[in-house]
């Protein structure tokens, strides 16, 4: 029997770890791919979100099996072991803070809103709360030459000093990123035209046609090779140049 209880704790332990770091890289990608975004990818953002969700249940499935396989239903055990009662408080906590990641930050993230700045806000404290609390339940897993000389609030305390220094950076660095994201773009036509004005100045008005303009509605990536095309031949370099400077805005709008 002891084996068998030995085995199953150790099935248990590695599909807990093997869980938590898939989801911990999920959502550090996420949090990445938003960085670095030009807009924002809906339907991404909706299937990571599910991913993560059903990882985090198999964290919970994994985590209370083997709080009952090692105490049982002894409460005050679990109350009598910081690290424990830590990991669960974690826990709960960044369960609390995905609903709220998907009944509200996503749907701010993927609708137009009226105060993008307040919406931008809100999205950069649940998702630095996210990012924080993932991180400190990976530590508080890995605590184990520490653990015997922290307490439970000693636990939280720490929690609460990497919490505050993730909203400082949050609000200070993402949160006007986010802001930018949600803002309404303009046309892609508009966009290329702006590539063209800082790489000709003056110049741009003898490059700009409106008849290609209504050929390529809709089209950025033919609408700047329509412009480039018409860049006069002694002038490759500036040509290179308007196209470089467009690649961005035509990746984006795919």
């Amino acid at each position: 029997m002891d084996m068998l209880t030995t085995t199953a704790r150790q099935l248990l332990l590695f599909g807990h770890t093997l869980a938590f770091a898939f989801a911990i890289v999920a959502v550090f990608r996420e949090d990445v791919a938003l960085l670095r975004a030009r807009r924002i990818d809906a339907a991404k953002l909706e299937a990571t979100g599910r991913t993560i969700a059903r990882l985090l249940g198999l964290l919970w499935l994994t985590g209370a099996a083997l709080i009952l396989l090692d105490l049982g239903l002894d409460w005050a055990a679990l109350i009598a072991k910081p690290k424990l009662a830590a990991k669960l408080t974690v826990v709960s906590l960044l369960t609390a803070n995905g609903l709220l990641l998907h009944w509200v930050v996503f749907p701010m993230l993927t609708k137009p809103q009226r105060s993008p700045g307040f919406a931008s806000a809100v999205c950069a404290v649940v998702g630095a709360v996210s990012s924080v609390t993932w991180l400190f339940a990976s530590f508080v897993g890995d605590a184990r030459l520490i653990a015997p000389a922290m307490t439970y609030s000693g636990f939280l305390g720490l929690y609460g000093l990497s919490l505050a220094a993730g909203l400082a950076v949050s609000l200070a660095f993402v949160r006007p990123h986010i802001e930018r994201l949600m803002l309404p773009r303009p046309e892609p036509e508009a966009e290329v035209e702006e590539a063209l004005l800082s790489t000709f100045g003056p110049a741009t008005s003898l490059l700009l046609d409106e008849g290609i303009r209504k050929a390529h509605a809709g089209q950025p990536a033919a609408y700047a090779q329509a412009l480039a095309a018409r860049v006069p031949a002694d002038m490759d370099d500036a040509r290179a140049m308007f196209l470089q400077r467009v690649a961005p805005v035509v990746e984006s709008r795919f």
